[in-house]
């Protein structure tokens, strides 16, 4: 334990955390096929339209939910939430020639919810593919936890996070009203590697400049339920 508490210190003091060699290659093999299989079944459905980024990824592909079921990542969240917690996001996010983006900085704000109800403290409500998303007060976002899980090698060529030291201890608000001498860093990481970043954390990603791959599955974490009638739409106990 006081090995992921010295990582913990970190993600508060920076905002961010990477932990080397969290998953294995062959974990990290199996993640990927059953992203690419059920990549190519949308593929041939939409007409060679191909995926390179799922949303609700655990809902879309329940044989994946094994992950949360890994030892050392049920280990990793207990030691974080002091106790249970349960996923609140899942993506799947890839970078290869041909979707290949520019991200500038900003925070992740949009939480996923149930239906679009009137509640104070919650705004700017979105609507992607008949889900609802919406911005929640800062206090529910400090408290959340994002584990991403780099599927092979990333570097500054093909599409690595940046990402502003401490930047997430100012809540939310705009880049450009984060009137602060901060340091950025590249978060270069290998395969198997997991970074722990907290989701107002301002972070950025150039276009891949090679053709090299960079899949990246993103998990958020929370422990506490919304105010009612609100909902987690992706929640599942771990």
């Amino acid at each position: 334990m006081a090995f992921l508490e010295t990582h913990f210190q970190a993600l508060d003091n920076k905002g961010f955390e990477s932990i080397p060699d969290f998953f294995t290659p062959e974990e990290c093999d199996r993640m990927l096929w059953q992203i690419d299989r059920y990549g190519k079944k949308i593929w041939r459905d939409h007409k060679n339209q191909k995926v390179y980024a799922i949303r609700q990824l655990l809902k879309e592909l329940p044989e994946l939910q094994w992950i949360l079921q890994h030892q050392k990542l049920k280990q990793l969240l207990e030691s974080a939430f002091g106790g249970s917690c349960f996923l609140t996001k899942s993506l799947f996010f890839d970078k290869p020639i041909g979707s290949n983006w520019f991200v500038s900085y900003h925070q992740d704000l949009s939480i996923s919810i149930n239906d679009r109800f009137e509640i104070p403290g919650f705004r700017h409500w979105t609507k992607k593919n008949q889900h609802w998303g919406v911005t929640p007060s800062s206090e529910i976002l400090e408290k959340t936890l994002t584990v991403r899980i780099h599927l092979k090698d990333t570097d500054s060529s093909n599409g690595a996070l940046r990402l502003l030291v401490g930047s997430h201890q100012h809540g939310i608000l705009r880049k450009e009203d984060l009137n602060l001498p901060i340091e950025s860093c590249t978060q270069i990481a290998k395969e198997g590697d997991i970074l722990l970043m907290r989701p107002l954390c301002f972070h950025a990603s150039h276009k891949s400049i090679n053709s090299r791959r960079r899949p990246i599955i993103h998990l958020e974490f929370h422990n506490i339920d919304l105010p009612y009638p609100l909902k987690w739409e992706e929640k599942i106990l771990i």
